[in-house]
């Protein structure tokens, strides 16, 4: 999954948001099978990712809606501390 997300990165990096926005929703599936409904900073960080591929693809509200997952990940996170 570690490769994957590197991957991920890479292909925003070069610009080519389509096959990021791709691997991402794989990832995010992948979290979702392994850990259910459970949120962890894995999903977070997809979700930050998958946000800037959406907001390149001009897909304004799925990015703000993966911002929004984040940032409720990490609030709860930080409660849990």
């Amino acid at each position: 999954a570690k490769l994957k997300f590197l991957l991920s990165d890479a292909y925003l990096q070069l610009g080519k948001y389509t096959q990021a926005e791709q691997i991402l929703l794989y990832l995010a599936n992948e979290e979702k099978a392994l850990y259910g409904e459970e949120q962890t900073t894995s999903l977070a960080d997809i979700s930050i990712n998958l946000g800037l591929a959406y907001l390149k693809l001009e897909k304004y509200d799925q990015a703000k809606f993966a911002w929004q997952k984040a940032l409720t990940i990490y609030e709860h996170q930080k409660t849990d501390l």
